[in-house]
């Protein structure tokens, strides 16, 4: 779990016209892990901080509410969550594909393994890694290039994945390939 909080008030209560309840209607994150939930408010102390209007005008108040990650631990942050690969001919091998991992957090990130794995993971392969054993400060990054090799026709699938002491590792990128072409007969 990245995030855990509860949202509530003294007000909120079992109402018939939902008048003192508070409802969120939409969430969203961002790139720096930041979420965002929307909704609106009948309640009367609603928890606020720098507020455009500190109090309750009317019945129902539209809120946002940004909720921060811990970014006291080491965060994984990563280029990419997938690596598309275009169509490849079976048994020919693709220009290399590169995922960036960066530490976007304060402590030390600490990757001890990249591995592909899934359904296709033998047409895949890691062709430049400088993140396995690697130990990243906050703002540095590593990178992992991967290849494509198709064996068969049809797509192939797979996923690249990064394990270390962020939590939530391992951390995955899809690999991903459309329809291969068969190789013509001669």
């Amino acid at each position: 779990m990245l995030y855990s909080t509860l949202m509530g008030c003294s007000d909120d209560g079992p109402e018939i016209n939902n008048d003192y309840l508070t409802i969120g209607n939409a969430i969203a994150a961002d790139s720096s892990g930041n979420v965002y939930v929307t909704g609106n408010t009948g309640v009367n102390d609603f928890p606020v901080s720098n507020p455009l209007q500190p109090t309750l005008h009317g019945t129902r108040n539209a809120f946002i509410v940004k909720i921060s990650p811990d970014t006291q631990a080491p965060w994984v942050s990563l280029s990419s969550i997938s690596l598309p690969f275009g169509a490849q001919a079976v048994n020919t091998t693709s220009p290399p594909l590169t995922e960036t991992v960066t530490n976007g957090g304060k402590t030390a990130l600490a990757i001890s393994g990249v591995t592909i794995d899934g359904a296709n993971a033998s047409d895949f392969a890691v062709s430049a890694d400088n993140c396995t054993g690697a130990t990243l400060a906050p703002t540095a990054f590593c990178a992992v290039s991967v290849i494509l090799t198709p064996r068969a026709a049809g797509n192939r699938n797979a996923e690249l994945d990064f394990t270390d002491n962020a939590s939530n590792s391992p951390h995955a990128v899809a690999c991903q390939a459309r329809r291969a072409p068969r190789v013509p007969w001669p």
